[in-house]
């Protein structure tokens, strides 16, 4: 029978060095209020939106040119490392990174590092 193994140490190290040589940032999510109703008068506005930012310290980088294949990662495209533990909620495609007055979208795909279902660290790729 194996032993469970405790993902502590491991999400610890993590964290350490993603604050180590990661800055400053924020997560940024935009989502509509389910309760919130067209305006008739302005249908093209739609529904009320609620913006929900997260900060968090991760590294962002160029992504290597090795990766880059033209389609799914482009030239000028980022990465960033985000410590899962740092979160309240789960990284998604959906969410923007705001570093430094710049927006980048996260594009697919998207890494979780997650052994044995506990995520630890999210590396996302992302463009302008």
């Amino acid at each position: 029978m194996a032993t469970a193994y405790d993902y502590t140490n491991i999400t610890a190290t993590a964290q350490r060095l993603i604050e180590r040589f990661g800055k400053q940032s924020e997560l940024f999510y935009i989502s509509s209020v389910a309760q919130s109703l067209i305006d008739e008068n302005k249908p093209w506005l739609g529904k009320s939106k609620k913006s929900e930012r997260l900060p968090f310290i991760g590294p962002l980088f160029d992504v290597e040119a090795s990766k880059i294949d033209g389609t799914t990662i482009q030239q000028g495209d980022k990465q960033v490392y985000i410590s899962a533990p740092s979160l309240s909620i789960p990284v998604t495609e959906d969410g923007c990174v705001e570093d430094g007055g710049v927006l980048y979208n996260i594009i697919p795909p998207l890494q979780t590092i997650a052994p044995a279902g506990t995520p630890i660290v999210y590396i996302a790729n992302l463009r302008k």
